[in-house]
């Protein structure tokens, strides 16, 4: 009636393969939904912002995967304001800070 397409029959390998990525969406979700209700929306996405940081970080430990230079470079401002934005948050929360990291970790594996 809606001109919607008919849902895909996969197979158990097509499922299988799809697995590790469904949890890792989850985990994004899971993680962003409780940093925002932990602590105050504004700490959950200046924590959220550093996820190249991790996405690099996540790449050497488990790829070896050296970029760049200037990739490490471009790195460095995040890092700093990051940094600078945690250290004036009034309302933190560590239940924010590893919800909003979980978030990041799952969103980069």
């Amino acid at each position: 009636i809606l001109g919607l397409r008919k849902a895909p029959k996969l197979s158990a390998s097509e499922i299988k393969t799809l697995i590790p990525i469904a949890l890792c969406h989850t985990g994004v979700h899971v993680g962003a939904v409780i940093a925002l209700g932990a602590g105050a929306v504004s700490f959950a996405h200046i924590v959220k912002a550093s996820e190249p940081v991790v996405t690099c970080g996540l790449n050497y430990a488990f790829l070896g995967q050296v970029l760049p230079t200037s990739v490490y470079l471009t790195l460095l401002p995040i890092i700093g304001g990051v940094a600078i934005a945690s250290m004036k948050e009034l309302s933190f929360t560590f239940l924010a800070l590893a919800s909003a990291m979980l978030s990041n970790v799952s969103s980069s594996a």
